[in-house]
């Protein structure tokens, strides 16, 4: 069936309990937190808002290319940035960015190891 969204261990009874879910989708993905690499790396992004750039900062240099993709509220990739390996700093500038509520997935090894909302914030 097209378009159906089956979210696992959840009843039609309790699904109302359910305030924090993120989903992340475009065409080709789509996933929530629950379904991300478990621990495969460990990082953080800032500033949030972004006031024209954000950062995603790892504890240790990436031995292999990574990705970082920021879709908008529709699901559109926004902006795909490619993570290089030696590196453990990455500065993405938001230029050509809309304003408002973007999620974002980072890519490790062909795997989404972490995805969160960012808010890009106006007037840069």
């Amino acid at each position: 069936m097209i378009g159906q969204l089956i979210l696992e261990g959840f009843a039609p009874a309790n699904l109302l309990l359910a305030t924090n879910i993120s989903i992340f989708f475009n065409e080709n993905y789509i996933s929530n937190q629950s379904n991300l690499a478990p621990n495969k790396s460990s990082f953080k992004t800032y500033p949030n808002p972004a006031p024209g750039y954000f950062k995603v900062v790892f504890e240790e240099a990436l031995r292999r290319p990574g990705r970082a993709v920021l879709y908008n509220g529709l699901g559109q990739v926004a902006l795909e940035a490619q993570l290089e390996a030696g590196s453990r700093e990455f500065r993405i500038e938001l230029s050509g960015v809309a304003p408002g509520l973007c999620f974002y997935s980072v890519f490790r090894d062909g795997a989404a190891v972490k995805g969160g909302k960012l808010v890009v914030a106006g007037g840069r």
